[in-house]
């Protein structure tokens, strides 16, 4: 249970400190919240909490507004979904950035799976420091 818990805690401390950087307006665009590098496991961590937390909101929508009210809407998925847009585009990125890639490579479909599973720079790249790892 710790181990989820952890987990949650990577994804939110990266939503929140997603939003909390675009509080600098168009400088966070700039580089603020999609400049550096992001360690594979904690991307891998964000990315399946992000899917797990999508298929719950799924599921809910689906017996609430669907079978229940019949109205063939998602909001919880959608809200969700939005919510999460610029944060996942920056681990995307920042992942890209850990593995010396540019960060335009997250829209070449499939392969950007490839490059996400890639093991990270050693050393400084053009991007900075090596990210810090989450603990295992």
């Amino acid at each position: 249970m710790e181990a989820v818990k952890g987990w949650f805690q990577v994804w939110l401390d990266h939503i929140v400190g997603t939003y909390k950087g675009l509080g600098g307006g168009a400088k966070a665009l700039e580089g603020g919240v999609f400049s550096g590098r992001m360690a594979i496991r904690h991307f891998w961590t964000y990315l399946l909490v992000n899917i797990v937390i999508a298929i719950v909101l799924g599921v809910i929508d689906g017996i609430v507004f669907i079978s229940i009210l019949g109205v063939p809407a998602t909001p919880l998925g959608s809200i969700f979904g939005l919510a999460t847009l610029i944060p996942s585009l920056s681990a995307g990125i920042r992942r890209m950035h850990d593995i010396g890639k540019v960060g335009w490579w997250i829209l070449a479909p499939l392969y950007n799976l490839y490059l996400w599973a890639q093991k990270a720079n050693e050393g400084e790249n053009q991007y900075g420091a090596p990210a810090t790892d989450i603990a295992a």
